[in-house]
């Protein structure tokens, strides 16, 4: 794998890319996808620094670019082909094929539409994720190594290889059958009355997280800090359990090493109210949540 090799046609395109660790997934930058560019100068620099690095997509407004992530580990193709059937085709985007033989497409970017892992209950259905803003993916010609945290997934890795190489940034949309399911629904009526935040319990922080994507980093770095804020240590299993429901990439020690980095850190804090902040932005009524879990407690 060479990278500028790789990357420079890429941008030349109008896509931003960064580098990620020779046969791996892992961001080579400090900053992973936040650290994504366009400019040839920047690929020169860590081409330098790291010649073999794998190059990524960033995902989001900057690039114009959404890509509909097929897992068919998790059963995504008979997701999409169940959802295709009652629905119009999907367009013929740019489209490439993972070492583990599901597919990326690749889609003109929708504000409106956040990242997101599918499962029944959420999204798309089960294998069919959606890397929108703070998301990113691993781009042909690169080669992954088989492994996830030290344990062989794919015996002898695999590259990713084009289906359909893109021509220029110039993406077809995502249907609108398919947005649908995507696009938050409007905020419901907030009763306009005082809730003192302060006093949330465990009960009311668990139910609001429900709702909230554990999939951008920066979200959950700050419901982490959040989190801690109000209940100390008492808090850590909440956020490890919401941190990996339905994460492919979950990791314990990764997950506990950030939390014990939120402690005395000093400088404004994060209170709890952005959990309720997430929650309310992600289609919670919030209303219902205090409600339903005092008339709980008081049973």
């Amino acid at each position: 794998m060479d990278f500028k090799t790789a990357a420079i046609p890429l941008i030349d395109l109008g896509f931003k890319v960064f580098p990620l660790r020779p046969g791996t997934k892992e961001a080579f930058t400090p900053n992973g996808v936040y650290d994504a560019t366009d400019e040839h100068e920047q690929i020169e620099i860590w081409n330098r620094e790291c010649p073999t690095a794998n190059v990524a997509l960033g995902c989001g407004p900057d690039s114009g670019v959404m890509v509909l992530d097929v897992d068919k580990q998790h059963g995504g193709e008979e997701t999409l082909r169940a959802l295709v059937k009652f629905n119009v085709e999907l367009p013929k985007a740019p489209m490439q094929q993972t070492p583990q033989g599901g597919f990326h497409l690749l889609l003109n970017h929708d504000p409106r539409i956040g990242n997101s892992v599918g499962s029944a209950t959420h999204g798309l259905g089960p294998g069919l994720d959606i890397k929108s803003k703070g998301g990113y993916v691993v781009l042909a010609p690169s080669y992954w190594n088989g492994l996830k945290r030290g344990k062989v997934i794919l015996p002898g890795g695999g590259s990713y290889k084009w289906v359909r190489a893109p021509r220029g940034n110039a993406l077809p949309k995502m249907p609108d059958w398919m947005a649908a399911k995507l696009i938050p629904k409007p905020l419901p009526p907030f009763a306009k009355r005082r809730i003192e935040l302060g006093d949330a319990t465990i009960a009311q922080v668990v139910s609001a997280l429900g709702v909230v994507s554990n999939n951008d980093y920066w979200v959950w770095v700050k419901m982490g800090m959040a989190i801690e804020d109000a209940f100390g240590d008492q808090g850590y299993d909440i956020w490890r359990n919401w941190s990996g429901a339905g994460y492919s990439e979950f990791s314990e020690s990764v997950c506990l090493k950030k939390w014990q980095s939120f402690k005395g850190s000093g400088g404004k804090r994060v209170s709890i109210a952005s959990v309720f902040y997430e929650a309310r932005s992600a289609g919670a009524d919030l209303t219902k949540i205090f409600k339903d879990n005092r008339e709980r407690a008081s049973t």
